[in-house]
């Protein structure tokens, strides 16, 4: 799977006037700033035509190189704004050569995750400021002019972070024998998450594909023991 074919058919679809303008989102949108974490769906904003809505509704779901495209029409302020500040990425096909997708900037990304408020999202918010991927100001900006201040208050006290500097979490200390205690070892791997963090959304995105090619003959494997399973009820089910 590559996502830089994906991305190109994206390209193609804005140059051809089927949408009029798109910037990832979701999980795929946060390799650019944070540690990335396994996705086979690619979230895209879209903005289109209302006479082209039954042509990007037949795309919905469908794979393209192995990513599920999933497009999230825009619904409202924050989303308008998010779509139009985002900013490129370079990416490179099989060929080597530059594909630029658009990505939402990161006080975006943690201010729609503060709007959804489910419990993924707030893990994802903890990830920007434990791994210091987000600029407070320029979040607190955004939070002003989409009236998240309250809400982002409220996340904050949930987390147990101090909203006023929303920075690091980690409290490192030792124990009186001189062993690392926990917050040690929370530090370290923070730090670490931290220098992953600042590898490349190229490198990133080729290291996720590599780990679904890895993961794929186990995915097969489980779908198959599933088809069994439903081929075959258990005797329970039969009751």
């Amino acid at each position: 799977m590559t996502i830089a074919k994906t991305v190109e058919a994206l390209n193609a679809m804005q140059a051809e006037g089927v949408i009029e303008s798109y910037a990832i989102v979701g999980a795929v949108a946060t390799y650019n700033y944070i540690e990335p974490r396994l996705t086979e769906d690619l979230d895209v904003f879209v903005s289109f035509d209302q006479k082209q809505h039954d042509e990007i509704s037949a795309l919905e779901g469908i794979a393209i190189e192995g990513w599920k495209l999933r497009f999230v029409r825009i619904s409202n302020s924050l989303d308008r704004e998010a779509l139009a500040e985002a900013e490129q990425v370079e990416l490179r096909n099989e060929s080597g050569n530059p594909v630029f997708a658009r990505v939402l900037k990161p006080e975006f990304i943690v201010a729609i995750c503060l709007r959804l408020g489910r419990p993924t999202d707030l893990i994802h918010i903890a990830q920007f400021l434990e791994e210091r991927a987000v600029d407070s100001a320029a979040l607190c900006d955004v939070l002003a002019r989409h009236g998240l201040r309250s809400a982002w208050q409220d996340s904050c006290a949930r987390m147990r972070i101090d909203h006023h500097r929303a920075t690091d979490v980690r409290e490192a200390g030792r124990t009186a024998s001189g062993h690392p205690d926990i917050s040690d070892i929370l530090a370290e791997k923070a730090e670490m998450r931290r220098r992953l963090a600042k590898r490349s959304f190229q490198e990133k995105v080729v290291a996720m594909e590599a780990l679904h090619k890895r993961l794929k003959p186990f995915k097969e494997a489980r779908e198959k023991r599933k088809a069994e399973r439903e081929c075959y009820p258990s005797p329970a089910e039969d009751c």
